[in-house]
């Protein structure tokens, strides 16, 4: 492939793309299965390792866009593997692709605001109980 090809507009917007060769078609379905894994381990490794409840909401939160554009991800790639028409358009993979990161980087800006308010609270209320009586 020539990267001048990318420069054309008839190349991402061809209403029929030919299907991915073994290589590149490994390579797609390798990203995407490590895209649902990363969402699967943002769901259930804060869980096991005792993390603040504020930080398991922010990283469960995190998981969904990497299961978005895994699944869906997942969904064009058979469609450009099977010679759908419209569906297998190149520039609708790339599509998908920015509205994931814009999402993923929407998220992960007002989680980390987020984050600091609900931990200092947290911390406010640690300090609070300190000076309580205990219970004997």
């Amino acid at each position: 492939m020539a990267f001048k090809h990318l420069l054309d507009l008839s190349y991402w917007f061809a209403i029929f793309t030919p299907p991915f060769r073994k290589t590149a078609f490994i390579v797609a379905v390798m990203i995407f299965a490590l895209c649902f894994i990363t969402g699967i381990v943002l769901r259930i490794v804060p869980r096991r390792r005792q993390m603040p409840p504020p930080l398991v909401k922010i990283l469960a939160r995190a998981s969904r866009p990497f299961f978005f554009f895994s699944i869906l991800g997942a969904l064009l790639l058979w469609f450009r593997q099977v010679g759908a028409a419209i569906l297998s358009v190149r520039a609708l993979l790339l599509l998908i692709f920015l509205i994931a990161a814009a999402w993923l980087g929407l998220i992960l800006r007002g989680s980390l605001q987020r984050y600091r308010s609900e931990l200092a609270a947290l911390e406010q209320q640690r300090a609070y109980k300190a000076y309580l009586p205990k219970r004997k």
